[in-house]
């Protein structure tokens, strides 16, 4: 057997020093990096006398071998994707393609590694090389209690630790350069959903969004025992935590009762929608009612359907997409796209900088400098005679932030769907240079009525975040026999980086 990973150098050159190597299992061979080269382990039971050659069975010979293991130190030219040969040289020539024992390939592992994670209930936490897209690695779900699941997974602030939001309300710090859990504390309240936010001492605290009795849970990892408890008078967060990434003030919209209403609320009243934060020293601040957008009627029945919050103005801007009822056939779909001005408490419409041919396309994700914002119309798919059918993403595009124009954003690219019946999933999470989302293909046929049902794997993609054009052929099946095309099977997909161990 013959296997590659290491760590390229960026020397020209280099000869082989060989020597044998007792005591290697005979299932185990590797390609490591030493301070002084290359070394290419082998180990091939049985087998009286082996060659290592280069790219081809009749390659350059780096090496032979008297023995059935051995260790042969390269130097630093490696290169990623060079191709080692093992070959048998027992019944005299080694060249032939017919004496090839084993093929390793080189996989360059740069001492920063990149990495993608997400929790699965059935898989535990996985994670992928972000540059490679294989799997390096996962903390099985033997490892957490019995029965746990994720209800929100965030990367720490340097991107080198995973915090999990467990279902039983208790915080799990994961490693995933060491596939381990660290520590886990109680989270303090049984919010869903958490973000990150700074402390007066500029120390990184986790914030968990208000549970239904409106209790947000604050806790420092560093003494998760002094947790504080602060109290809103409102029924639990309909937007998860959102985080300015300028200020790390964390911000959440609750609903409110109306004055006279019952507790909780049994219909979701539009007036009801307030957007509060929290201050570095644990306060909650003055709340902000969302007006309703100009445009509104007595016959809209449905409220906010997605929160983003951007890195704009003194404190942030609010971006929310209102959606209306028009028919009890047909699902509410995004009708309003508003801006709230956090500092100046103003509102702005962008609805028609967001509306293309398939309507007003709903905001995801947003780079964190705002100016890059991905969105996706919601599509009525598998509609019938009585046009009745699920509401679905549409195309995936980029809108770039247009300052002093017209309108405040402008489409800028959109990743190509080339008209199959493929679902492509709103943005999951977003790097220095990748965005990544998810793509399954659904059951259609030739007049456009699309199902909702899944007829392929879920798999997890990624493309250029300015061109949205796919990079590379790499994905990852996330899960084989997905059952509903609308949503991604996974929590928290998380992207961070650290350093070998």
């Amino acid at each position: 057997m013959l296997a590659a990973c290491g760590r390229g150098g960026d020397g020209a050159g280099g000869t082989a020093a060989v020597d044998v190597v007792t005591g290697l299992p005979a299932d185990t061979t590797v390609l490591v990096s030493t301070d002084n080269g290359q070394q290419l382990y082998f180990a091939a039971p049985g087998v009286a006398e082996v060659e290592i050659h280069l790219d081809k069975p009749w390659g350059q010979r780096i090496a032979r071998f008297s023995a059935d293991r051995g260790r042969a130190t390269t130097g630093d030219w490696i290169r990623d994707g060079m191709r080692f040969h093992l070959q048998d040289r027992s019944s005299g020539s080694s060249t032939s393609a017919a004496n090839t024992l084993a093929v390793a390939t080189v996989d360059l592992q740069p001492s920063r590694q990149r990495y993608l994670g997400y929790h699965r209930a059935d898989g535990g936490v996985l994670t992928y090389s972000r540059d490679s897209m294989h799997r390096l690695g996962a903390i099985a779900p033997v490892a957490l209690p019995v029965g746990m699941t994720a209800t929100d997974m965030h990367p720490s602030p340097d991107g080198t630790l995973l915090y999990l939001l467990g279902s039983d309300f208790n915080d799990y710090v994961l490693d995933p350069a060491s596939d381990s859990v660290k520590t886990s504390f109680p989270a303090g309240s049984q919010g869903k959903s958490f973000g990150f936010m700074k402390g007066q001492l500029n120390q990184d605290l986790l914030i968990a969004a208000p549970d239904s009795l409106g209790n947000i849970a604050i806790v420092d990892p560093a003494q998760p025992s002094l947790a504080a408890v602060l109290n809103c008078p409102c029924y639990g967060s309909v937007s998860g935590i959102m985080v300015n990434p300028a200020t790390n003030a964390p911000f959440f919209v609750a609903v409110t009762p109306s004055i006279g209403a019952p507790a909780p609320p049994p219909v979701l009243g539009l007036s009801d929608l307030v957007l509060y934060s929290v201050s570095r020293n644990l306060q909650v601040a003055t709340p902000f009612p969302l007006p309703l957008p100009p445009t509104w009627d007595a016959t809209a029945v449905s409220a906010g359907e997605s929160f983003m919050l951007l890195n704009a103005g003194m404190q942030g801007t609010l971006l929310v997409t209102w959606s209306r009822l028009l028919s009890v056939r047909i699902p509410p779909g995004p009708s309003d796209l508003v801006a709230y001005d956090i500092a100046s408490r103003t509102m702005s419409t962008l609805t028609p900088a967001f509306t293309l041919d398939a309507g007003v396309n709903v905001p995801e994700l947003a780079s964190p400098d705002g100016t890059s914002i991905y969105a996706q119309p919601r599509v009525l798919m598998g509609s019938g005679p009585g046009r009745s059918g699920t509401r679905l993403p549409g195309d995936l595009s980029r809108f770039a932030s247009t300052p002093g124009a017209a309108q405040a954003f402008s489409r800028e690219s959109t990743f190509p769907m080339d008209n199959q019946p493929t679902l492509v999933t709103p943005p999951l999470a977003l790097d220095d240079r990748h965005v990544f989302f998810g793509q399954v293909s659904i059951v259609g046929n030739s007049n456009g009525q699309w199902s909702s049902q899944p007829s392929s794997p879920f798999y997890l993609y990624r493309a250029d975040r300015s061109t949205l054009q796919p990079v590379g052929f790499e994905r990852i099946i996330v899960d084989n026999s997905p059952g509903n095309a609308d949503s991604a099977p996974l929590v928290g997909l998380s992207t961070g980086s650290y350093d070998w161990p």
